[in-house]
């Protein structure tokens, strides 16, 4: 999300982090057993066996917006691979 907030407040929450790097907002489970997002997203939360987290995405570019051409050029890669298939 650019210019959202950040992995620590959303899907990436740290509840057993110091107080200074866990954020305001409290995990809450989500459908998919062992998986926490924000309480603020109640919602989402339900829905989330429709959907993916990718955690381990990484670039070498020296700012992650210059990184969103390589994220979609993999994403058409991946999706023309599964029709062809």
């Amino acid at each position: 999300m650019q210019g959202g907030p950040s992995q620590l407040e959303t899907f990436d929450m740290k509840p057993q982090a110091p107080a200074e790097i866990r954020g305001p907002y409290k995990p809450t489970a989500t459908s998919v057993p062992g998986v926490y997002i924000n309480e603020l997203m109640p919602r989402l939360a339900k829905q989330s066996r429709h959907y993916s987290i990718v955690r381990s995405m990484t670039h070498t570019a020296p700012i992650p917006f210059a990184a969103l051409p390589q994220f979609f050029d993999d994403l058409r890669s991946a999706v023309r691979a599964d029709n062809a298939a």
